[in-house]
Parts: C-alpha cells; structure tokens; sequence
C-alpha cells in the first residue's frame, strides 16, 4: 500500500494564492474553515474592505448586525464605559460580553466610509430609539467618533478613506511621533467642498502620495483642499462633481499645478474649473464630461484644449453641435485612443458626421469601443474604419442619422453583410443600435448563423458570444425577438436587450 505524503503550503504561498483570490470574497470565506493557517492567511484580506461585500451584494439581512458585533468586540474599554454612561445598550449583545477577539480585525482594514460609518451607528444605538429617545442625535455622534477613533487608533493602513466631519489626528494626540501614522498611506480620499477646511489641513501635514481625490460635491473653493491638493506629489487621478456649477477657480488652480501626473480627470453634472486649467492637462490619458441633461454645456471651452497621450474619450448629456470639437480633440491625439463613448442630444449636424468618421479612420488604430453616427453613406466609411483597427475592435454603438429630405430607415442589413464580410478580421463583441433602423428578421438570423458558424475557409468557426442591444423607432416582431433568444440559447448570443419600443411583445 502506497503512502500518501501530506504537503502543507508554507504562509507566504497561501497569501500569494489568496491574493489571487482577493476579489473571490465567497471563495475566501470557505476557506477560514479549513486550518487556523489559512484562517489566519485569509482574515487579514477579507478585513481590508469588510463592508464591500454588502455594497456590491445587498443580499444579507444580518451583514450589519454581525460586522457590528465584531467591532463592539474590539472596542476599549474607555469606550465601553463611555457607552454605558450615555446609556447606549447595544441590542445584539451586552456590553459585558464584549471580549477580545481572536484577531485584530480593526487592525486590517485598509478603507473607511463614512456611509459604512453611518449603517453601523443605528445597529449600536437602537433602530427603535431613531424614533422614540429625543437624545439619539447626541447617542448618534457620541457613537460616531468612538468608532472612528476605533479605526484612527487601530488601522495600520487606510488607503481609501471618505472624509468625516471630525478631526482625525486629533486621536493621535497622545502619540504626537506617532501622529496620522495611518493615514499616511493614504491612497484614495473622496470629499467635499463643504467639509472644515482645517480638516483638509489636517491631512496636509501626513498625506502626500495621494493618488485619486474625489470631490463629490464641488460648489465652491476650499482652502484647506487646495493645500491639500497642491502638496500632492503624485495626483493621478481627480473627480469633480459639481450640482450647482459655481466656479471653483482656486481648486482649478490646484489641479494645474498636478499636470505632469495627472492623467485622467472626469467632470460631472458642471464644469466647475476655468477652461484654461484644463488646456494645461496635457498628459491626460482618460477625460470624461458627464454634464445634466438640458444643461448649457459650454465644451467651447475644450477648443484650445490638445491631449496627445488621450486613451479614453467620454462625453455625455451634451450638445450635439459640439462633434467638431471632439473630432479636433481626437486629430489631436497620438494614436492611443482606445475608447471614444459620446452621448449627444440632439444628434451632430450632418456636415459633422464625415469629419468624425475620418479622424477615426485616421488616427485611432487602437479602438476598442466607439461610437458612430450612421447615415445612409457611411458604409464605406465603416469599412476603412474596421479594416484600420482590425482585430482591436471589440464594441461599437451605431447612432442612425437620416439624412435632411429623407425619411427612410436605415436597413441594419448593410451593417450585417459587411461585418460578415470581414469576419476573419474582426473581433467584435458587442454592437448597440439606436434611433431610426429596420430590422427584418431573415437578415438577423442570417447574420447571426454566418456569425456562428463560418469562415472564409468553410469551416466550422465560434466567434466570441456577441451581445446586442437594439433601441429603434419600431417594434421588434415575435419572430425577430424569438430569433435572438434561438442564439441565445445555441451561444452564438451571450445575450441582448431592447428599449425604446412602441410596446411589449
């Protein structure tokens, strides 16, 4: 009889495979059952982010009851009795059975959200007394600084962190050699312009390698922020938000003087920066405008703006008349776009559209998403464009435009011959259609058995899944939508959508 021979992994390969499997949260937990090595190897990475789970999978009743428990646990005894004398009994478990736990859970967590913050104060208080006690709100921020003082104190590392309305280095006052220790890896902070601008001077004196500031409300300069962000040494990454669009020219300034490391920037709802700090970003690689709707956008102000290293494009809620713009930002750049997603409202005019298509024929040979406005003279125009990106290609959005005198759909069919056409070199996954089209259901099953099944050497080729969204001027037939669910189900498809129809089949 042949003897088995146990290998155990040593530490420092489990924590490499785990590693691998940080984004595996449900992998990770069955793990914690099989020995107390690899529940000490998986621990510290389910704890850097313990509330993620619960913002990407709304699924467990209990989560915030248990995560809950576990950090009463690790609470000092100074905030226990704090607890009591305020006469906050938590539900879940008695302050008196609050014993250290086995591991330093605080201790891992490198991301702190005051949202988390928030979900976890009713679950210590109460849920009843939100209602009934008129001193919840004194209970509320009594039981909100003890938990951030919990994670000041005892995080060794926060890289991700939402900025609160209390000081967080006045928990290091008992250490000042030790002050902000923590804090000093900071990696990612999200903001607003209306927190105490000493709390930006605050972290101004420990955090300097910051790589992505995220101002989700940005209505009005803050001098503390500037500091802040102007002693970055390393800014890649900025989002600004802006609801009511005043102007925040020092902020902008701020920016500006990141330009040798900034290299993405995205602006929401306003723009809320003078258009010359953004002409000084000429190392962006990731631009994105994503304006209200009906908002008078002003994207003149991108005219005078050159990013040559652009790889990313995003435009939304905007203004049609502004395609001459964007086709000069693209002329502009080197050849590294690779995702050019614009949004407009109403539809460019049609002495826009040709431009556009030639700057893309010209000068992206990377893209890998883009879209397109289709007129009835743009086939060949697509042609060029598949044939010069080849294989990189892998979604396309097609926007239908008709021409001035012309009330004729576009047949889908020509866009179908023609990606069979170049179906050896093409490498496309997904392909969206909007507005004014004709769909006959003979030309959808034909493409999608050509698209299944064929190459131009006769034989048997499976393309990658496709996925098709279809929102046109016209309702889709039984049979054209029993057609798509046919693919579907034989994986030529990996699925597909509809809107904007007339009414449901």
């Amino acid at each position: 009889m042949q003897e088995t021979i146990k290998v155990r992994l040593p530490a420092d390969c489990l924590r490499e495979i785990f590693e691998n499997l940080s984004q595996e949260k449900k992998s990770l937990r069955t793990f914690l059952l099989v020995n107390r090595l690899w529940c000490e190897t998986v621990i510290p990475i389910l704890w850097r982010d313990p509330f993620k789970l619960k913002r990407t999978y709304n699924s467990d009743p209990g989560f915030w009851t248990t995560i809950t428990r576990t950090l009463l646990s690790c609470l000092s005894e100074e905030s226990i009795i704090l607890f009591k004398q305020n006469g906050i009994y938590p539900p879940m478990i008695p302050l008196e059975e609050c014993k250290p736990t086995l591991f330093d859970y605080v201790g891992y967590c490198q991301n702190i959200s005051c949202q988390d913050i928030y979900e976890i104060i009713p679950q210590i208080i109460g849920k009843e007394e939100i209602l009934t006690n008129v001193s919840y709100y004194h209970k509320g921020n009594l039981v909100e600084n003890e938990l951030w003082k919990l994670f000041i104190t005892r995080c060794s590392t926060i890289k991700y962190l939402e900025l609160p309305n209390i000081s967080l280095l006045d928990y290091y006052n008992h250490d000042l050699n030790n002050r902000g220790s923590c804090l000093s890896h900071l990696v990612e902070l999200e903001c607003s312009t209306s927190k105490s601008s000493q709390l930006f001077l605050d972290l101004a004196q420990t955090c300097s390698d910051i790589k992505k500031i995220v101002i989700n409300l940005c209505d009005g300069d803050n001098e503390g922020l500037v500091t802040l962000i102007s002693m970055q040494k390393y800014l890649k990454e900025i989002v600004l938000v802006s609801p009511e669009g005043v102007q925040c020219p020092l902020i902008g300034e701020a920016i500006g003087t990141q330009y040798p490391s900034l290299s993405s920037i995205r602006l929401e709802e306003h723009i809320c920066i003078p258009s010359t700090i953004l002409s000084k970003l000429i190392n962006l690689k990731h631009l994105q405008i994503d304006l209200e709707e009906e908002i008078n956008s002003k994207l003149e102000l991108l005219d005078n703006c050159s990013f040559p290293l652009l790889e990313t494009l995003v435009i939304r809620n905007v203004n049609g008349k502004y395609l001459d713009i964007y086709t000069k930002l693209i002329n502009n750049t080197n050849g590294s776009l690779k995702i050019i997603e614009i949004d407009t409202l109403p539809i460019p005019s049609l002495y826009h559209i040709k431009p556009y298509w030639q700057a893309l024929i010209k000068h992206c040979p990377q893209l890998e998403f883009v879209t397109v406005w289709y007129k009835d003279d743009s086939l060949n125009d697509l042609k060029k464009l598949l044939t010069t990106c080849g294989n990189k290609l892998k979604g396309i959005f097609f926007e239908a435009v008709l021409g001035q005198f012309s009330w004729r759909l576009l047949d889908l069919k020509c866009v179908f011959d023609l990606l069979i056409e170049l179906i050896d070199s093409n490498n496309i996954e997904e392909l969206h259609f909007r507005g004014s089209w004709t769909l006959h259901s003979k030309d959808l099953k034909n493409f999608l058995d050509n698209w299944g099944k064929k190459n131009g050497k006769g034989q048997k080729l499976i393309k990658k899944p496709l996925y098709i969204s279809i929102n046109v001027d016209l309702q889709l037939s039984k049979e054209t939508i029993n057609i798509f669910e046919e693919f579907v189900n034989n994986g030529v498809l990996k699925g597909w959508s509809r809107s904007g129809e007339v009414g449901e089949v």
